[in-house]
C-alpha cells in the first residue's frame, strides 16, 4: 500500500534514529569496508551502482559507494527509505512503473536509476538502520540466488558496526583506566611531595656566622626518598646539623625516616654530645617496634658551637656508618 511506503513511525524519531545516529559516529569519514561490501554487491549482481546507506528522518547517507558520486540525498520514499521499513528484500524491476519511486530525484533525475535492490541492515538490538542496495539504469530482473546473497551482505555491515563499537568500547575503558591512572598517580606524587616536606626543612635557619645552603635531589621523583637532614638550634650556644639515609624508598622509609630524624633532635637537647646523640637515637630506633629486622639507617651529626674568642666555629662530627663529610678548608 502507498502508505506503506512512506515514512513510517518508526523513521520519524526515537531508539531507531539514535542507532543511526551512533552508525554514523562510527562512520563518520570515508569508509573503506564499507566501500568494499558495495562492490561485492556490484560484482554479484554486475550492477554499475551499488551503496551502503543509513536512512535518517531527513537525510540518507551513502556509508559505502560503488559508482555513485553523491554522499547523500533526501530521504524520500520509493528507495532507501522504503527499503528500510521492510522487514526483507525490497527490489524494483523498473522504478518508473513505481508510483513513490517514480518521483524520487535518484530516479526523476541523476544517475536515472531504474532497477532497484536492497536488503535492510539491522543492528545488533534489532533497528533497521539503513540498507545495502545495488542499482542501475537500466530495468532488470535479478536472479534469486543474487538477491539471497543481498541480506548476507547487510549481515557483514552489522558484523562491522559491531566489530566497531567494540573498538570505540575498548578506547573509551582504556582512557577512562588511563585518566584514573593519571589521576591517582597525581594523588599519590602529592602525598609523596607532603609526606616529604615533613622529613626535611622547609627553609634553613638564620645562624650568625654561618652560611647554609643545601641541595637535595631525591632519586625518584615518584616515590619519598630515604634520605634526610636538618640543622636546628641546641640551645641558646649551639647548633646541631646531621645527613641521614634509611635503607630503601617509599611510605616505609619515609616512617623509619621520621623516627630517626625526630630522635636525634630530641636527643640532641638531653646528651652531652654528638657520640651520646647517636647512641640514644641507635637505643630508639632498635627498640621501635616498626623498624623491623630489615630497617636501619646512617647518620654523620656534628654539634657547631662558637668559640668564645668569636673569631672560628667548632664542629664535633660523629658518625653512625655514615660516610664522613668533606671539610674545605679556605685556599
Amino acid at each position: 500500500a502507498p502508505g506503506g511506503r512512506g515514512r513510517g513511525a518508526e523513521n520519524r524519531g526515537g531508539p531507531r534514529l539514535d542507532a543511526v545516529r551512533r552508525a554514523l559516529a562510527l562512520h563518520s569519514g570515508p569508509d573503506t569496508a564499507l566501500d568494499r561490501i558495495s562492490r561485492l554487491a556490484a560484482r554479484i549482481f554486475d550492477t554499475p551502482l551499488a551503496a551502503v546507506s543509513f536512512v535518517g528522518d531527513e537525510q540518507v547517507w551513502f556509508k559505502g559507494r560503488f559508482g555513485l558520486q553523491v554522499p547523500a540525498v533526501s530521504a524520500q520514499p520509493g528507495l532507501c527509505v522504503t527499503a528500510a521499513q521492510r522487514s526483507g528484500t525490497y527490489v524494483l524491476i523498473d522504478a518508473l512503473a513505481d508510483p513513490w519511486a517514480s518521483v524520487h530525484p535518484m530516479v526523476a533525475g541523476d544517475p536515472g536509476i531504474r532497477f532497484y535492490a536492497a536488503a535492510p541492515v539491522r543492528t545488533a538490538d534489532g533497528h533497521r538502520i539503513g540498507v545495502v542496495s545495488v542499482m542501475d539504469t537500466e530495468p532488470r530482473h535479478a536472479a534469486a540466488s543474487q538477491l539471497a546473497l543481498l541480506p548476507e551482505l547487510a549481515g557483514l555491515v552489522t558484523d562491522q558496526l559491531e566489530l566497531r563499537r567494540a573498538a570505540v568500547t575498548v578506547i573509551e575503558v582504556e582512557q577512562e583506566a588511563r585518566s584514573r591512572l593519571l589521576a591517582e598517580a597525581k594523588r599519590i606524587t602529592y602525598i609523596a611531595d607532603t609526606l616529604q616536606d615533613t622529613l626535611t626543612p622547609s627553609r634553613l635557619p638564620d645562624i650568625p656566622g654561618l652560611d647554609l645552603a643545601v641541595h637535595y635531589e631525591p632519586f625518584s621523583a615518584d616515590d619519598v626518598g630515604g634520605d634526610f637532614f636538618d640543622v636546628f638550634p641546641v640551645n641558646d650556644k649551639r647548633w646541631g646539623i646531621f645527613v641521614g639515609d634509611v635503607v630503601g624508598k617509599g611510605v616505609e622509609a619515609a616512617a623509619f625516616t621520621s623516627l630517626a630524624r625526630y630522635s636525634v633532635r630530641t636527643a640532641a637537647v638531653v646528651e652531652p654530645g654528638p657520640a651520646e646523640v647517636l647512641a640514644a637515637v641507635n637505643e630508639a630506633v632498635r627498640r621501635d617496634p616498626a623498624s623491623g629486622e630489615n630497617m636501619y639507617c646512617t647518620i654523620a651529626y656534628g654539634d657547631f658551637a662558637p668559640p668564645d674568642n668569636g673569631k672560628s666555629w667548632q664542629a664535633t662530627i660523629a658518625l653512625a656508618g655514615h660516610p664522613p663529610p668533606l671539610l674545605h678548608r679556605r685556599g
